[in-house]
């Protein structure tokens, strides 16, 4: 007996397991769009390598027939610039290449620009040290603007690089950013204004004096009159992102960075920077996978490079983002575990309620032997009856006295077979609707069992195929939720409305005239599926809303609403209870 009264409880229990372990999709359809973008230019991005070495060997073939001495300086600086952004241990050789050069040639300017370009391709490569001796080597030597300009510029990334690798806690964190501050104006001041440097360089100097609307508005200025795809641009794009998150536009620095990111990707920009914010950002707002996956990149493009101040400077991130996709594989794995143990108890409270379901059976064919001997000796009795009646007419005396008595007896007789047929009947028609009843239960059950089944299958093979990005896109979905909350309503619909097909109607009649409920053929809107379930002995708000996965305020306010359009709100609740 207690087996029994637990079964609705305990598939309770399991539905709302089952329900609670599917995970709700967040929105972001703008990210994911720029997130595709991203896969597919990762995807090719050997291809975009390619091309850019065959860009970069292009220039450099143009080397051999240049005789001429300055020209053929200048064809050696491009294609040192070129491989400062791709890779640093060719842009190192042609540094070697372009000192030897300039020492050929004689000319001081020649070897001072030559110092400077190897400085900072030595930065480039981690040697901070040797960078810096270098400069410092230079610091007397006759600068014309243009060569001063460029030394202060690499001054600037110098202290930019020492800041980077200090910028979590170092000792000298705040002085080699006092430096890097000082030397970037000192650059900008050299700049002249059609410099293509210049509105870098104002837009950092307007961020570090809190002015970040300006300096959105310079970056957007600059890209609105040089819509091509260049490394500036990405730099731009970087430099509004910063000020966007300083103004907390954290979704206009977001949408800066994928810009700066796809612009690298397409441009084979080994340098990028972007790569390792973009991630962090992506892993705060929950999109653990993709960060994975970007971080890993950007790792890839730096080792690529060859870039030693980028890798330091990820390291921090990796780590974080790699615990937030561990920990983000280990919560989905608990999540199947849970899904798999709701199906278990579906399973158990399907096999209890095959069980109750048997029994009750069992009761009724009992009931129904009964009921077939009460006949049986109903059919007796009337036997005799008929022989003492056929005995009392040969009493012709006792006729008269009799008569009135049996008439009496008759109609009380006739009276319990009435009620008797009539009771026949009902039960009759009950076991008809418990039958149906039984039917849609099982039907419904069965559905279930065959679509958590596929779900699981769906599941465990993404999960072997690594299709993380597919799992996390179908476990996000809360259009599954939806679709089967809308089948539910129509099942209670159907059978609620089998089963009392007068509800409706006289449900109506405890209303008003003008305020009566007109729902569509063989469905029930969200007050009489309500009432319907308090019909049934179930009057707790909590359990009602429990029931049809609703909100307890929404269950008041259809409660209160209807009872104001009620004839008698006094007893209108007991009055539905006592419905036919």
């Amino acid at each position: 007996m207690n087996t029994v009264m637990a079964l609705p409880k305990l598939i309770k229990t399991s539905l709302l397991m089952l329900f609670v372990v599917l995970p709700l999709q967040a929105s972001g359809g703008n990210i994911d769009a720029q997130l595709a973008t991203i896969d597919s230019l990762i995807t090719h991005y050997d291809a975009v390598s390619n091309r850019r070495v065959a860009f970069i060997n292009s220039k450099v073939g143009k080397l051999a027939s240049q005789q001429d001495m300055e020209h053929r300086f200048a064809l050696m600086r491009q294609a040192l610039t070129l491989y400062t952004t791709f890779n640093t241990d060719s842009a190192l050789a042609y540094s070697d290449r372009l000192t030897a050069l300039a020492q050929t040639s004689g000319k001081k300017e020649l070897m001072v620009q030559a110092y400077i370009d190897r400085a900072g391709v030595l930065g480039g490569a981690g040697q901070l040290s040797e960078s810096g001796k270098l400069l410092e080597k230079i610091h007397d030597m006759p600068m014309n603007r243009t060569l001063r300009r460029d030394y202060f510029g690499q001054l600037y990334f110098l202290y930019a690089r020492y800041a980077a690798y200090n910028d979590n806690g170092g000792v000298n964190r705040d002085y080699y950013y006092e430096r890097e501050f000082a030397y970037a104006d000192s650059t900008l001041s050299l700049m002249a204004s059609d410099d293509p440097y210049a509105p870098l360089y104002k837009g950092w100097k307007l961020m570090r004096q809190g002015q970040y609307a300006q300096g959105i508005r310079t970056g957007e200025n600059y890209l609105a009159f040089r819509p091509e795809e260049t490394i500036m641009r990405s730099e731009i794009l970087y430099m509004m992102s910063v000020c966007s998150k300083m103004s907390h536009q954290e979704d206009h620095e977001l949408d800066l960075l994928f810009q700066a990111a796809i612009n690298d990707l397409r441009l084979a920009n080994n340098n990028s920077e972007v790569m390792a914010i973009l991630a962090d950002r992506l892993c705060s707002r929950g999109y653990i996978a993709e960060a994975y996956k970007l971080i890993n990149f950007g790792t890839r493009m730096a080792m690529q490079q060859k870039n030693r101040v980028r890798l330091v400077v990820m390291q921090n991130s990796i780590g974080t983002i790699q615990k937030a996709y561990s920990d983000k594989i280990t919560s989905q794995s608990q999540h199947l575990k849970m899904l798999l143990g709701g199906i278990g108890l579906l399973v158990v409270a399907l096999f209890l309620t095959l069980l109750y379901i048997l029994r009750q059976q069992r009761k009724l064919k009992l009931s129904r032997r009964k009921l077939k001997h009460s006949n049986a000796q109903l059919a007796t009795s009337n036997t005799n009856l008929n022989t003492a009646n056929e005995q009392l007419a040969t009493k012709v005396e006792e006729l008269s006295r009799t008569h009135t008595a049996l008439k009496e007896a008759k109609d009380k007789l006739e009276l319990v077979n009435d009620q008797l047929n009539k009771a026949n009947a009902d039960l009759g028609e009950k076991n008809i609707v418990k039958e149906e009843y039984i039917g849609f239960v099982l039907a419904l059950c069965s559905d279930y069992i065959s679509r958590l089944d596929n779900y699981r299958k769906d599941i465990n093979r993404k999960v072997k195929t690594h299709m993380y990005v597919e799992l996390n896109d179908m476990t996000n979905s809360s259009v599954m939720m939806q679709s089967e909350l809308k089948e539910f309503y129509q099942y209670f619909d159907t059978v609620f409305l089998h089963v009392y097909p007068g509800f409706v109607e006289d449900f109506n009649r405890l209303l008003r005239p003008e305020e009566q409920l007109h729902p569509k053929e063989g469905q029930l809107n969200t007050e009489l599926r309500i009432f319907a379930l308090m019909r049934q002995g179930i009057t707790d708000s909590s359990k009602i809303a429990d029931f049809f996965h609703c909100s307890l305020q929404t269950v008041y306010n259809n409660r209160l609403r209807t009872r104001q359009k009620a004839i008698n709100r006094d007893t209108f609740d007991d009055e539905v209870r006592h419905l036919e």
